[in-house]
């Protein structure tokens, strides 16, 4: 993947830090995460909501619960003090961007 492509997939998982952020619970289902990534002008898809989810779980950014749902498992991911402060610019984690996307 080129620098370009790279860059986009970090500042999109920025962008899910914040949507999760913006919410008074810190809690956010990947439908909601999906539209609100999409809401920033963002092609994403719902595969790569969840593969954006175990990565930043995997750096322990954020938790995720795995409810039962009619179509399989809904996931609502939790904002941890890591991924807040990894949103907020004063953490660094490889593969989220390290600075708010400058169309914000």
């Amino acid at each position: 993947m080129n620098a370009v492509g790279t860059e986009m997939i970090e500042q999109r998982r920025w962008m899910v830090l914040d949507a999760i952020a913006m919410q008074e619970t810190r809690d956010l289902g990947e439908g909601m995460i999906l539209r609100g990534v999409r809401a920033y002008g963002m092609p994403y898809g719902a595969e790569e909501v969840r593969n954006d989810l175990i990565l930043l779980e995997r750096a322990k950014c954020v938790t995720i619960d795995k409810l039962p749902g009619n179509g399989g498992d809904v996931w609502i991911a939790k904002l941890t003090r890591a991924g807040l402060e990894v949103r907020d610019c004063h953490r660094t984690v490889h593969g989220v961007s390290s600075h708010r996307p400058l169309s914000l």
